[in-house]
């Protein structure tokens, strides 16, 4: 299965044109979560699965762990990776959402702040272009 998906890869790489956009970053900072939410490594790796989907993109393989006061997950997806890294003693979290082809990080940010529930939060966007 990973030879497939490293050869979907390839060929996704080799019909990108130079001077077309290849990526998009969507990231941010999300500030007054939910605590027991974003504390919780099964709920973090379940809504990063579904912003996957969100975003059309084709997941390769989702982890989520909890180390002392940090969780995290990421979706390790064919079109590059969608994140959340969470501290839950400061009710803050960070997504980062990167992907290529044709898919919408823009749609799996929001998704995942939607789940959060942040008071407020900020978000940036980088053309990853080449």
């Amino acid at each position: 299965m990973r030879n497939n998906h490293l050869k979907e890869i390839g060929e996704m790489i080799s019909k990108t044109q130079v001077g077309k956009a290849v990526g998009r970053h969507i990231y941010g900072n999300l500030y007054g979560c939910d605590r027991e939410k974003i504390n919780n490594p099964g709920f973090l790796k379940r809504i990063i699965v579904e912003a996957v989907e969100v975003a059309k993109a084709k997941l390769v393989k989702a982890e989520a762990y909890k180390i002392g006061g940090y969780v995290a997950a990421i979706a390790i997806v064919k079109e590059s990776h969608i994140s959340v890294h969470a501290w839950p003693d400061h009710s803050y979290a960070t997504v980062d959402v990167f992907t290529c082809g044709d898919t919408d990080p823009q749609a799996a940010f929001e998704f995942i702040a939607k789940q959060l529930k942040p008071r407020k939060y900020t978000k940036h966007f980088i053309d990853r272009s080449n």
